[in-house]
Order: C-alpha cells, then structure tokens, then sequence
C-alpha cells in the first residue's frame, strides 16, 4: 500500500515536473486578463447623480420608482457593454 503511494506521488511530482511551465502559462495570462479589466474599469468616467426631494412633496413613491425606472431606460447603452446604473436614494433630514 505505501509503494503504491509513492509511486502515485511520484508520478504526480514528475507531471508537475515536466508541465510547470504550462502551469505558469496559464497564471500569466490570468492575470494579465485581470489586469486589462482592472485598467478598463479604472479609465470608465463615472458620474454622482443626487436627487433631492423637496419636504412639501405630494407625489407618492410610485412616481419615484417611474423615474428611476425611465432613467435606466435611458441610460442603456446601444454596445455590448452593459453598465450599470446605481441609484442611492438619499434622505437629506434637515
């Protein structure tokens, strides 16, 4: 049973061996694709949109949900790329 496991941990530790390189191959290219996303990221302008709601206002959170419903419409982009559009509802307690 022992020689039967030294010989599988030999055999592993000789592929290892022989195919290193293709093993560091595939890291390399991993992350020089993660790089390339990271720097494609990095370089998107992003924009702060906040929308302050007045204290007399009369309309109920349907409208609101319309809005930012028709904004995201907007927003789509006509390419592949699919950004997202977070809104953050902020509450001004003044």
């Amino acid at each position: 049973m022992l020689d039967l496991l030294t010989e599988i941990l030999k055999g592993i530790t000789s592929i290892i061996l022989y195919f290193w390189w293709l093993f560091a191959l595939i890291f390399v290219y991993f992350a020089w694709q993660n790089r390339r996303k990271t720097e494609f990221v990095e370089r998107i302008e992003t924009i702060v949109m906040e929308i302050k709601i007045p204290k007399t206002n009369d309309k109920g959170p349907t409208a609101a949900e319309m809005m930012f419903a028709t904004l995201h419409g907007i927003l789509k982009p006509k390419s592949e790329l699919i950004r997202k559009v977070r809104f953050r509802n902020i509450l001004a307690l003044n």
